[in-house]
Protein backbone atom coordinates (compact mmCIF):
# COMPACT_ATOMS: atom_id res chain seq x y z
CA UNK A 1 0.00 0.00 0.00
CA UNK A 2 2.87 2.83 0.89
CA UNK A 3 4.28 1.94 -3.13
CA UNK A 4 0.82 2.97 -3.90
CA UNK A 5 1.12 6.24 -1.98
CA UNK A 6 4.30 6.82 -2.78
CA UNK A 7 3.74 6.77 -6.91
CA UNK A 8 0.10 8.62 -6.44
CA UNK A 9 2.09 11.95 -4.69
CA UNK A 10 5.35 11.78 -7.51
CA UNK A 11 2.74 11.35 -10.36
CA UNK A 12 0.69 14.10 -9.13
CA UNK A 13 3.57 16.50 -7.81
CA UNK A 14 5.38 16.13 -11.56
CA UNK A 15 2.35 16.58 -13.72
CA UNK A 16 1.46 19.42 -11.69
CA UNK A 17 5.24 21.00 -11.75
CA UNK A 18 5.05 20.54 -15.46
CA UNK A 19 1.47 22.76 -15.82
CA UNK A 20 3.28 25.44 -13.86
CA UNK A 21 6.27 25.25 -15.99
CA UNK A 22 3.72 24.83 -19.29
CA UNK A 23 1.78 28.12 -17.87
CA UNK A 24 5.31 30.18 -17.71
CA UNK A 25 6.18 29.40 -20.78
CA UNK A 26 3.49 30.57 -22.59
CA UNK A 27 3.42 33.49 -20.65
CA UNK A 28 6.58 34.65 -21.23
CA UNK A 29 6.62 33.57 -24.72
CA UNK A 30 5.56 36.00 -27.87
CA UNK A 31 2.96 33.96 -29.52
CA UNK A 32 4.23 35.11 -32.86
CA UNK A 33 3.82 31.94 -35.02
CA UNK A 34 6.65 30.69 -37.70
CA UNK A 35 5.87 32.30 -41.09
CA UNK A 36 4.65 30.31 -44.41
CA UNK A 37 3.14 27.38 -42.06
CA UNK A 38 0.30 26.15 -41.24
CA UNK A 39 -0.12 27.89 -38.09
CA UNK A 40 0.71 31.19 -39.30
CA UNK A 41 -2.50 30.73 -42.24
CA UNK A 42 -4.49 29.88 -39.10
CA UNK A 43 -3.34 33.09 -37.60
CA UNK A 44 -3.93 35.00 -40.13
CA UNK A 45 -7.26 32.97 -41.47
CA UNK A 46 -8.42 33.95 -38.48
CA UNK A 47 -7.33 37.99 -38.37
CA UNK A 48 -9.10 38.36 -41.69
CA UNK A 49 -12.72 37.03 -40.82
CA UNK A 50 -12.48 38.77 -38.09
CA UNK A 51 -11.58 42.14 -39.51
CA UNK A 52 -15.14 41.30 -42.28
CA UNK A 53 -17.10 40.15 -39.85
CA UNK A 54 -17.50 36.55 -41.50
CA UNK A 55 -17.30 32.91 -40.41
CA UNK A 56 -14.52 30.98 -42.16
CA UNK A 57 -14.83 29.98 -44.93
CA UNK A 58 -16.26 32.69 -46.73
CA UNK A 59 -15.70 32.03 -49.99
CA UNK A 60 -11.82 33.89 -50.31
CA UNK A 61 -9.77 31.25 -49.74
CA UNK A 62 -9.08 28.35 -52.07
CA UNK A 63 -9.77 25.68 -50.29
CA UNK A 64 -10.99 24.98 -46.39
CA UNK A 65 -8.90 23.94 -44.11
CA UNK A 66 -9.92 23.19 -40.32
CA UNK A 67 -12.79 25.54 -40.30
CA UNK A 68 -13.67 24.47 -36.92
CA UNK A 69 -10.17 26.20 -35.60
CA UNK A 70 -10.19 29.04 -37.19
CA UNK A 71 -13.53 30.30 -36.25
CA UNK A 72 -11.85 28.95 -32.79
CA UNK A 73 -9.61 31.12 -33.12
CA UNK A 74 -11.21 34.18 -34.30
CA UNK A 75 -13.50 33.94 -30.80
CA UNK A 76 -10.78 34.40 -29.07
CA UNK A 77 -9.55 36.93 -30.39
CA UNK A 78 -12.89 38.86 -30.44
CA UNK A 79 -13.36 37.99 -26.72
CA UNK A 80 -9.69 38.71 -25.16
CA UNK A 81 -7.93 40.17 -28.10
CA UNK A 82 -5.07 38.89 -27.79
CA UNK A 83 -3.42 35.28 -30.09
CA UNK A 84 -1.59 34.30 -26.73
CA UNK A 85 -5.66 33.57 -25.10
CA UNK A 86 -5.20 30.24 -27.42
CA UNK A 87 -1.82 29.12 -26.32
CA UNK A 88 -3.58 28.79 -22.71
CA UNK A 89 -6.36 27.00 -24.15
CA UNK A 90 -4.11 24.62 -25.58
CA UNK A 91 -2.98 24.14 -21.88
CA UNK A 92 -5.80 23.17 -21.02
CA UNK A 93 -6.94 20.74 -24.05
CA UNK A 94 -3.34 19.08 -22.78
CA UNK A 95 -5.06 18.60 -19.70
CA UNK A 96 -8.02 17.44 -20.57
CA UNK A 97 -6.16 14.74 -23.21
CA UNK A 98 -3.96 13.76 -19.78
CA UNK A 99 -7.04 13.22 -17.96
CA UNK A 100 -8.69 10.80 -20.42
CA UNK A 101 -5.45 8.61 -20.75
CA UNK A 102 -5.09 8.64 -16.82
CA UNK A 103 -9.21 7.41 -16.36
CA UNK A 104 -8.45 4.86 -19.60
CA UNK A 105 -5.59 3.52 -17.87
CA UNK A 106 -7.31 3.50 -14.32
CA UNK A 107 -9.89 1.57 -16.11
CA UNK A 108 -8.54 -0.35 -18.38
CA UNK A 109 -5.38 -1.25 -17.29
CA UNK A 110 -4.15 -0.68 -14.10
CA UNK A 111 -3.95 2.38 -11.19
CA UNK A 112 -0.57 1.76 -10.95
CA UNK A 113 -0.40 2.53 -15.14
CA UNK A 114 -2.48 5.21 -14.65
CA UNK A 115 0.32 7.23 -12.07
CA UNK A 116 3.11 6.39 -14.49
CA UNK A 117 1.34 7.57 -16.85
CA UNK A 118 1.20 11.40 -15.58
CA UNK A 119 4.77 11.29 -15.05
CA UNK A 120 5.30 10.49 -18.34
CA UNK A 121 3.39 13.18 -19.69
CA UNK A 122 5.27 15.53 -17.09
CA UNK A 123 8.71 14.61 -18.76
CA UNK A 124 7.57 14.60 -22.38
CA UNK A 125 8.92 17.95 -23.29
CA UNK A 126 7.90 18.82 -26.85
CA UNK A 127 4.05 19.50 -25.73
CA UNK A 128 5.53 22.53 -23.57
CA UNK A 129 6.83 23.93 -27.17
CA UNK A 130 3.81 22.63 -29.40
CA UNK A 131 1.82 24.71 -27.10
CA UNK A 132 2.72 27.74 -28.40
CA UNK A 133 1.72 26.66 -32.05
CA UNK A 134 -1.69 27.79 -33.15
CA UNK A 135 -2.23 23.78 -34.23
CA UNK A 136 -4.86 21.62 -35.12
CA UNK A 137 -3.47 18.89 -33.32
CA UNK A 138 -3.81 19.70 -29.63
CA UNK A 139 -7.83 20.30 -29.78
CA UNK A 140 -8.42 16.84 -32.13
CA UNK A 141 -6.28 14.65 -30.00
CA UNK A 142 -7.48 16.33 -26.49
CA UNK A 143 -11.17 16.02 -27.76
CA UNK A 144 -10.60 12.25 -29.77
CA UNK A 145 -8.99 10.61 -26.55
CA UNK A 146 -12.23 12.32 -24.63
CA UNK A 147 -14.89 11.03 -27.24
CA UNK A 148 -13.08 7.37 -26.21
CA UNK A 149 -13.19 7.86 -22.37
CA UNK A 150 -16.99 8.53 -22.79
CA UNK A 151 -18.01 5.77 -25.19
CA UNK A 152 -15.60 3.22 -23.99
CA UNK A 153 -16.13 3.94 -20.23
CA UNK A 154 -20.19 4.96 -20.09
CA UNK A 155 -23.25 3.62 -21.36
CA UNK A 156 -25.59 6.66 -20.37
CA UNK A 157 -27.32 7.54 -23.62
CA UNK A 158 -26.38 11.03 -23.08
CA UNK A 159 -23.13 10.94 -22.49
CA UNK A 160 -22.92 8.75 -25.45
CA UNK A 161 -24.91 11.47 -27.36
CA UNK A 162 -22.51 14.06 -26.01
CA UNK A 163 -19.89 12.20 -27.31
CA UNK A 164 -21.30 12.20 -30.69
CA UNK A 165 -21.44 15.75 -30.97
CA UNK A 166 -18.29 16.28 -29.44
CA UNK A 167 -16.68 14.35 -32.08
CA UNK A 168 -18.29 16.64 -34.92
CA UNK A 169 -16.49 19.66 -33.52
CA UNK A 170 -13.27 17.40 -33.44
CA UNK A 171 -14.10 16.57 -37.16
CA UNK A 172 -14.69 20.44 -37.72
CA UNK A 173 -11.28 20.94 -36.68
CA UNK A 174 -9.57 17.67 -38.64
CA UNK A 175 -11.16 15.30 -40.59
CA UNK A 176 -10.54 12.13 -39.64
CA UNK A 177 -13.96 10.69 -39.21
CA UNK A 178 -13.45 7.74 -40.77
CA UNK A 179 -11.00 6.68 -38.46
CA UNK A 180 -12.95 6.98 -35.04
CA UNK A 181 -15.91 5.53 -37.07
CA UNK A 182 -13.79 2.10 -37.87
CA UNK A 183 -12.99 2.25 -33.92
CA UNK A 184 -16.41 3.10 -32.93
CA UNK A 185 -17.80 -0.12 -34.19
CA UNK A 186 -14.71 -2.26 -32.47
CA UNK A 187 -15.91 -0.61 -29.08
CA UNK A 188 -19.38 -1.72 -29.59
CA UNK A 189 -19.05 -5.35 -31.15
CA UNK A 190 -16.21 -6.32 -28.70
CA UNK A 191 -16.40 -3.77 -25.60
CA UNK A 192 -20.15 -2.83 -25.24
CA UNK A 193 -21.62 -6.66 -26.46
CA UNK A 194 -25.50 -6.79 -25.94
CA UNK A 195 -25.84 -3.54 -25.73
CA UNK A 196 -23.82 -2.57 -28.92
CA UNK A 197 -26.64 -1.03 -31.58
CA UNK A 198 -27.86 1.43 -28.50
CA UNK A 199 -24.29 2.61 -28.28
CA UNK A 200 -24.11 2.92 -31.85
CA UNK A 201 -27.53 4.55 -32.21
CA UNK A 202 -26.82 7.23 -29.15
CA UNK A 203 -23.36 8.04 -30.18
CA UNK A 204 -24.10 8.69 -33.97
CA UNK A 205 -27.42 10.58 -33.07
CA UNK A 206 -25.26 13.13 -31.92
CA UNK A 207 -22.73 12.98 -34.48
CA UNK A 208 -25.14 13.44 -37.11
CA UNK A 209 -26.73 16.41 -35.45
CA UNK A 210 -23.64 17.89 -34.63
CA UNK A 211 -22.74 17.79 -38.59
CA UNK A 212 -26.37 18.80 -39.46
CA UNK A 213 -25.67 21.97 -37.32
CA UNK A 214 -22.41 23.01 -38.69
CA UNK A 215 -22.84 22.35 -42.25
CA UNK A 216 -26.43 24.44 -42.01
CA UNK A 217 -24.42 27.38 -40.32
CA UNK A 218 -21.91 27.51 -43.40
CA UNK A 219 -24.65 27.11 -46.01
CA UNK A 220 -26.24 29.86 -44.10
CA UNK A 221 -23.09 32.03 -43.66
CA UNK A 222 -21.87 31.36 -47.58
CA UNK A 223 -24.37 29.33 -49.32
CA UNK A 224 -22.32 25.82 -48.80
CA UNK A 225 -23.22 22.51 -46.92
CA UNK A 226 -19.79 21.96 -45.26
CA UNK A 227 -18.75 20.18 -42.06
CA UNK A 228 -15.28 19.78 -42.61
CA UNK A 229 -11.91 20.81 -43.85
CA UNK A 230 -12.14 20.72 -47.93
CA UNK A 231 -8.09 19.37 -48.71
CA UNK A 232 -8.37 16.29 -48.89
CA UNK A 233 -7.74 16.28 -52.28
CA UNK A 234 -5.10 18.36 -52.61
CA UNK A 235 -3.15 16.47 -49.72
CA UNK A 236 -3.46 13.08 -51.89
CA UNK A 237 -2.14 15.23 -54.96
CA UNK A 238 0.93 15.97 -52.97
CA UNK A 239 1.94 12.61 -52.60
CA UNK A 240 0.81 11.41 -56.10
CA UNK A 241 2.62 13.55 -58.78
CA UNK A 242 5.56 13.25 -60.64
CA UNK A 243 7.81 15.49 -58.13
CA UNK A 244 6.48 13.60 -55.15
CA UNK A 245 8.54 11.91 -52.55
CA UNK A 246 5.66 11.54 -49.83
CA UNK A 247 6.31 14.05 -47.67
CA UNK A 248 5.96 17.95 -47.87
CA UNK A 249 7.82 19.93 -50.30
CA UNK A 250 7.85 23.65 -51.57
CA UNK A 251 8.57 22.34 -55.04
CA UNK A 252 5.22 20.48 -54.82
CA UNK A 253 3.17 22.58 -53.31
CA UNK A 254 4.13 24.93 -55.95
CA UNK A 255 3.19 22.74 -58.77
CA UNK A 256 -0.16 21.64 -57.19
CA UNK A 257 -0.70 25.85 -57.20
CA UNK A 258 -0.24 25.94 -61.00
CA UNK A 259 -2.74 22.95 -61.19
CA UNK A 260 -5.69 23.94 -58.69
CA UNK A 261 -8.76 25.00 -60.48
CA UNK A 262 -9.67 28.47 -60.12
CA UNK A 263 -12.94 28.64 -61.66
CA UNK A 264 -14.88 30.81 -59.02
CA UNK A 265 -18.69 28.70 -60.04
CA UNK A 266 -16.98 25.31 -58.87
CA UNK A 267 -17.75 24.86 -54.71
CA UNK A 268 -15.37 23.44 -52.29
CA UNK A 269 -16.11 20.45 -52.70
CA UNK A 270 -16.03 20.28 -56.38
CA UNK A 271 -12.67 21.86 -56.15
CA UNK A 272 -11.56 19.38 -53.83
CA UNK A 273 -12.96 16.21 -56.28
CA UNK A 274 -11.20 17.74 -58.73
CA UNK A 275 -7.75 17.79 -57.27
CA UNK A 276 -8.68 13.71 -55.90
CA UNK A 277 -9.09 12.91 -59.17
CA UNK A 278 -5.89 14.05 -60.71
CA UNK A 279 -4.06 12.10 -57.69
CA UNK A 280 -6.39 9.18 -58.34
CA UNK A 281 -5.72 9.20 -62.65
CA UNK A 282 -1.76 9.72 -60.98
CA UNK A 283 -1.53 6.81 -58.79
CA UNK A 284 -3.84 4.57 -60.71
CA UNK A 285 -1.04 4.85 -63.83
CA UNK A 286 1.91 4.88 -60.95
CA UNK A 287 1.19 2.80 -58.43
CA UNK A 288 4.35 0.88 -57.80
CA UNK A 289 6.04 4.31 -57.82
CA UNK A 290 3.13 5.52 -54.94
CA UNK A 291 3.89 2.45 -52.90
CA UNK A 292 7.49 3.08 -53.25
CA UNK A 293 7.16 6.46 -51.30
CA UNK A 294 5.70 4.07 -47.91
CA UNK A 295 8.99 3.52 -45.91
CA UNK A 296 10.08 7.13 -46.34
CA UNK A 297 6.40 8.09 -44.79
CA UNK A 298 6.51 5.50 -42.03
CA UNK A 299 10.39 6.97 -41.28
CA UNK A 300 8.89 10.55 -41.81
CA UNK A 301 6.03 10.33 -39.56
CA UNK A 302 7.16 8.39 -36.53
CA UNK A 303 10.99 8.06 -36.54
CA UNK A 304 11.15 11.78 -35.35
CA UNK A 305 9.64 13.87 -32.72
CA UNK A 306 11.07 17.39 -32.75
CA UNK A 307 8.56 19.67 -33.86
CA UNK A 308 7.28 21.63 -30.39
CA UNK A 309 11.22 21.69 -29.24
CA UNK A 310 12.79 24.67 -31.52
CA UNK A 311 9.86 27.35 -30.72
CA UNK A 312 11.12 26.80 -27.03
CA UNK A 313 14.34 28.83 -28.19
CA UNK A 314 12.55 30.60 -31.15
CA UNK A 315 14.74 28.86 -33.69
CA UNK A 316 11.62 28.86 -36.12
CA UNK A 317 14.22 28.68 -39.02
CA UNK A 318 16.96 26.11 -37.53
CA UNK A 319 14.96 23.48 -35.87
CA UNK A 320 15.98 20.22 -36.51
CA UNK A 321 15.22 18.94 -40.25
CA UNK A 322 15.27 15.04 -39.72
CA UNK A 323 18.79 15.17 -41.33
CA UNK A 324 20.66 12.84 -38.83
CA UNK A 325 24.33 13.03 -40.07
CA UNK A 326 24.00 16.96 -40.39
CA UNK A 327 22.92 16.75 -36.66
CA UNK A 328 25.48 14.16 -35.30
CA UNK A 329 28.40 16.37 -37.13
CA UNK A 330 27.80 19.37 -34.45
CA UNK A 331 28.50 17.00 -31.69
CA UNK A 332 29.19 18.21 -29.04
CA UNK A 333 29.32 22.25 -30.17
CA UNK A 334 24.79 22.08 -29.61
CA UNK A 335 22.29 25.27 -29.10
CA UNK A 336 20.05 24.87 -26.09
CA UNK A 337 17.44 23.62 -28.13
CA UNK A 338 19.18 20.85 -29.93
CA UNK A 339 19.85 19.54 -26.39
CA UNK A 340 16.43 19.51 -25.73
CA UNK A 341 16.18 17.85 -29.17
CA UNK A 342 18.03 14.73 -27.71
CA UNK A 343 16.71 14.50 -24.69
CA UNK A 344 13.16 14.57 -25.71
CA UNK A 345 14.32 12.10 -29.17
CA UNK A 346 15.86 9.72 -26.52
CA UNK A 347 12.59 9.91 -24.33
CA UNK A 348 10.09 9.18 -27.22
CA UNK A 349 12.32 6.39 -28.35
CA UNK A 350 12.20 4.92 -25.22
CA UNK A 351 8.51 5.41 -25.33
CA UNK A 352 8.26 3.93 -28.68
CA UNK A 353 10.03 0.73 -27.15
CA UNK A 354 7.86 0.15 -24.30
CA UNK A 355 5.00 0.80 -26.65
CA UNK A 356 5.77 -2.07 -28.52
CA UNK A 357 6.38 -4.09 -25.62
CA UNK A 358 2.89 -3.52 -23.74
CA UNK A 359 1.30 -3.86 -27.59
CA UNK A 360 2.68 -7.24 -27.66
CA UNK A 361 1.69 -8.24 -24.52
CA UNK A 362 -2.04 -6.91 -24.33
CA UNK A 363 -2.27 -9.01 -28.12
CA UNK A 364 -0.89 -12.08 -26.37
CA UNK A 365 -3.72 -11.97 -23.18
CA UNK A 366 -6.47 -11.00 -26.12
CA UNK A 367 -7.09 -7.67 -24.39
CA UNK A 368 -9.72 -6.67 -25.74
CA UNK A 369 -9.27 -2.70 -24.54
CA UNK A 370 -5.77 -2.97 -26.16
CA UNK A 371 -6.22 -4.28 -29.64
CA UNK A 372 -9.11 -1.52 -29.46
CA UNK A 373 -6.64 1.07 -29.29
CA UNK A 374 -4.20 -0.71 -31.67
CA UNK A 375 -6.86 -0.65 -34.42
CA UNK A 376 -7.22 3.00 -33.74
CA UNK A 377 -2.97 3.43 -34.04
CA UNK A 378 -3.29 1.21 -37.21
CA UNK A 379 -6.42 3.39 -38.58
CA UNK A 380 -5.05 6.30 -37.97
CA UNK A 381 -1.48 5.44 -39.36
CA UNK A 382 -3.56 4.25 -42.96
CA UNK A 383 -5.25 7.21 -42.77
CA UNK A 384 -2.55 9.44 -42.58
CA UNK A 385 -0.12 6.86 -44.34
CA UNK A 386 -2.34 7.80 -47.55
CA UNK A 387 -1.20 11.55 -48.14
CA UNK A 388 1.65 13.46 -47.80
CA UNK A 389 3.13 13.53 -44.00
CA UNK A 390 4.86 15.59 -41.50
CA UNK A 391 6.51 14.12 -38.23
CA UNK A 392 4.31 16.75 -36.19
CA UNK A 393 1.25 14.38 -37.70
CA UNK A 394 1.97 11.65 -34.81
CA UNK A 395 0.95 13.81 -32.28
CA UNK A 396 -2.07 12.15 -31.41
CA UNK A 397 -0.80 9.04 -31.10
CA UNK A 398 1.80 10.11 -28.34
CA UNK A 399 -0.54 10.35 -25.57
CA UNK A 400 -1.65 6.23 -26.75
CA UNK A 401 2.30 5.65 -26.46
CA UNK A 402 2.54 6.64 -23.43
CA UNK A 403 -0.46 5.14 -22.06
CA UNK A 404 0.92 1.86 -23.11
CA UNK A 405 4.24 2.76 -22.42
CA UNK A 406 3.08 3.37 -18.83
CA UNK A 407 1.74 -0.10 -18.49
CA UNK A 408 4.99 -1.82 -19.88
CA UNK A 409 6.64 -0.46 -17.09
CA UNK A 410 4.18 -1.68 -14.57
CA UNK A 411 4.96 -5.06 -16.40
CA UNK A 412 8.32 -4.94 -16.09
CA UNK A 413 8.60 -3.70 -12.52
CA UNK A 414 5.71 -5.51 -11.22
CA UNK A 415 7.03 -8.30 -9.23
CA UNK A 416 3.58 -10.56 -10.03
CA UNK A 417 1.78 -10.37 -13.50
CA UNK A 418 -2.13 -11.56 -14.01
CA UNK A 419 -2.93 -12.89 -17.38
CA UNK A 420 -6.10 -10.99 -17.39
CA UNK A 421 -6.27 -7.30 -17.17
Amino acid sequence: MKHKVDIKHIAFGFYFISILIQVAIVYNSTGIQPPDSDYFFHESEALRVLSTGNLYPDGTSPFVVAPGYINLLAVFLFVFGRIKSILYLNILLGMLCTLSIYKLAQNFLNQTSAYISLIFFSLYINNWGFNLYLNTDIPYLALGYFILLLYISYDNPWLLFLAGIILAIANWIRPFLPVFTITLFAVAFFLKEYKWYKSILYIFSGLILGLLIIGSIHKITFGQFLFQSTSGGWNLYMSANDLADGTCSGTVFEAACKIFPENQDMTYKEKDKYMFNVALDWIKKNPIKYLSFLPRKIIKLYAIDATGISILAGEYSSGYDGNIYKFLKKFPNYELYEWLIIYNQSFYIIILLLFIFSSIKLIMHKNRFGMIMLLYFLSYSAYVLIVNVQPRYHAPMIPLFIMFASYSVYLITSPTISNKI
